[in-house]
């Protein structure tokens, strides 16, 4: 067997086997160095992806939260709404109102562009020019004069605490405490409204204007506080009621009225006792 072991030929064949091992090995280690990096590459990635997909999980849901509507805040429900009509003057008296100021206003205009102009360039007598200056005048001004103080309708801010049910508030219209209040609203002379804020306690049942205004209010604080070129605050008011028409109306202003007059009549008792 010694003899066998060292033989040439068997010495040759031994050579050659660990020569091709060797080979085999070298041609193995590229691919078993890229098993190897995958191998360790596969876990890092399960690794980071597992720490990543919470992040964009939570971004996501961050997104739809974000473009979700807020959502609104829940309070007390209400039957009534915040502001409850008391008065009305009706919509055919509206409508003729404000046909009638239209009216006087295309007159006005019509006169001021056309007629005025013309009796201008004619050479015209000055007399006569402001004649006709004045009569087209004087209907803008009358219907102004009459129908300024005129109350189209009015609104009361009813508390929240009345506001429960329609019985409730029936119960606050009847008798509203003097610090109620009221938006009184006017139609202007070119149909803008005029609105004011007014208290209950701060009208007074007076006869003004030839009987044009039953109700008024102290303006003096009010004008202090507006600026010059601003129209002045609203003084007088033409509410129609029982104690002008004789006839009660449906509306809840008749007890806001009566109130009115309660108190009125007793200052008056008061000042003279």
């Amino acid at each position: 067997m010694s003899r066998l072991a060292f033989h040439p030929f068997h010495n040759n064949f031994r050579l050659n086997m660990i020569s091709s091992i060797s080979l085999q090995r070298a041609q193995l280690r590229p691919q078993l160095a890229r098993l190897t990096f995958r191998a360790w590459l596969v876990p890092a990635c399960r690794a980071q992806s597992r720490i990543m997909t919470p992040l964009v999980s939570r971004e996501q849901f961050v997104r739809r939260a974000s473009s979700l509507p807020a959502p609104k805040p829940r309070g007390p429900k209400f039957e009534i709404p915040p502001r409850m009509i008391v008065y009305h003057i009706g919509t055919p008296r509206i409508m003729f109102l404000g046909a009638l100021k239209l009216t006087t206003i295309f007159v006005f205009g019509f006169f001021a562009v056309v007629v005025i102009p013309g009796y201008v360039s004619a050479d015209m007598p000055l007399w006569q020019t402001a004649g006709l200056a004045v009569a087209s005048t004087i209907p803008f001004l009358a219907v102004w004069y009459l129908t300024s103080p005129m109350v189209v309708w009015i609104h009361m801010r009813v508390p929240d605490k009345y506001r429960r049910s329609k019985h409730v508030m029936d119960l606050f219209l009847e008798a509203p405490p003097a610090d109620a209040e009221v938006t009184i609203t006017n139609m202007g002379a070119i149909f803008k409204p005029r609105v004011s804020q007014v208290k209950i306690s701060d009208l007074k049942p007076e006869r003004k204007r030839f009987g044009l205004v039953n109700y008024t209010r102290d303006t003096t604080q009010e004008n202090s506080q507006r600026k010059w070129w601003m129209f002045r605050a609203m003084g007088g008011f033409r509410i129609e009621d029982e104690t002008t028409t004789g006839v009660k109306t449906k509306w809840a202003w008749e007890a806001v009225a009566r109130q009115i007059r309660q108190r009125a009549l007793k200052e008056k008792k008061g000042g003279t006792a």
